[in-house]
C-alpha cells in the first residue's frame, strides 16, 4: 500500500484462519529500567478497523490502548503488571492514515516490546480469522522519552537525530505576518516534566524579548503571552499531556491571553513593531 510518505512501502497485516491472537512485535534490549519509552506506528483501516498497541516490559508489565481506525478514536486503555501508562494518542495524518502512540514506564525491565494486535470487534483480539482481512501498517518506532517525536527512519540499527524544530522563516513568514497587531488561536498540550513549554513564538532569529518578539507558552499554573519580561498570565491549572484551547492577541504594547473559554487577561508589555521579526516558531 501507499505509505504516509507517498512511497509504496506500507505492509498489509493479514490475519490467518486460526482462532488465536494475530500479533506483530519487536523486542528492544538494553533499555533503562523505570524510564518512559514511547511506541508509535502509522495505521490505516482496511477490512479490519481496530488495533491494539502495547509498549511493555519483557516480564513485569506494560501499558496499552485499543484504537478505532475508522474514526480516529481511542476505544479502551489499560495496564498489566507493575507498569504505568503515561500517555496515548491517535492523530490523523491524511488519506485515512493515523499515527498511534503509546508511552509507558516499567519499573524493572531492561527489555521492552512494541506489540501490535489485530482486533475483531470491541477489544477482541482472540477470534477466528478469515485469512484475508487486516490493516495497513508502516513506520513503527520505539524511542526513549515520554512523548512521540517525528518519524525517524531506521533499517538495521539505532539512529539519533537532531531535535525537532518547527520554524517558518523567509517569505513563508513575512508574506502574512503583521507586527502591528494580530491574533493566534491554538490547541496544544504541555509535555510531562515541563516547567515552561512554548506553544508558539515570534522572534528575530532565536531571540525573544527586549523588542525582538513575543512568546506564547504554558507556565506551571498559567498560559502566558509576553514580549519581554512583562507578560499577560491567564491562571489555570495545567495538567501535562492534556490539551488546552488558547488564544493570544497583541496590538502595540497591549497583549491578551485566554484559555478554554475563560475571561481574557491583558498586560502592557514591550511593543515589537520595529523589531524586525524574522521567524515563527511552533513549540
Amino acid at each position: 500500500g501507499i505509505a504516509p510518505d507517498g512511497t509504496q512501502a506500507a505492509q498489509k497485516f493479514v490475519e490467518d484462519t486460526s482462532s488465536s491472537v494475530r500479533q506483530v512485535k519487536q523486542l528492544a534490549s538494553g533499555v533503562a529500567a523505570n524510564a518512559a519509552y514511547t511506541a508509535t506506528v502509522f495505521m490505516r483501516a482496511l477490512d479490519r478497523t481496530r488495533a491494539f498497541v502495547s509498549c511493555e516490559g519483557l516480564a513485569t508489565g506494560g501499558g496499552y490502548a485499543y484504537f478505532d481506525l475508522s474514526n480516529g478514536s481511542v476505544v479502551s486503555t489499560g495496564t498489566w503488571g507493575t507498569a504505568t501508562l503515561n500517555a496515548y494518542s491517535i492523530s490523523s495524518v491524511g488519506n485515512g492514515w493515523y499515527r498511534i502512540s503509546v508511552t509507558s514506564t516499567v519499573p524493572t525491565d531492561t527489555s521492552r516490546w512494541l506489540i501490535i494486535d489485530l482486533v475483531n470487534t470491541g477489544t477482541t483480539t482472540v477470534y477466528t480469522g478469515n485469512g484475508y482481512s487486516g490493516i495497513l501498517i508502516w513506520g513503527a518506532q520505539f524511542e526513549a522519552g515520554s512523548f512521540a517525536t517525528s518519524y525517524i527512519p531506521t533499517v538495521a540499527s539505532q539512529v539519533t537525530r537532531s531535535a525537532d524544530s518547527a520554524v517558518m522563516t523567509g517569505t513563508n513568514f513575512s508574506s502574512w505576518f503583521n507586527a502591528a497587531q494580530g491574533t493566534f488561536v491554538t490547541e496544544a498540550a504541555p509535555i510531562s516534566g515541563f516547567t515552561t513549554n512554548s506553544i508558539i513564538g515570534i522572534s528575530a532569529g532565536s531571540t525573544y524579548g527586549s523588542g525582538n518578539g513575543l512568546l506564547h507558552r504554558f507556565g506551571t499554573a498559567s498560559v502566558q503571552i509576553g514580549g519581554n519580561s512583562s507578560a499577560a498570565l491567564y491562571s489555570i491549572g495545567i495538567t501535562p499531556n492534556s490539551y488546552y484551547k488558547t488564544a493570544c492577541t497583541y496590538q502595540g504594547v497591549n497583549m491578551s491571553v485566554v484559555a478554554n473559554g475563560g475571561t481574557p487577561v491583558t498586560a502592557a508589555t514591550l511593543d515589537f513593531t520595529g523589531s524586525g521579526s524574522t521567524a515563527f516558531n511552533i513549540g
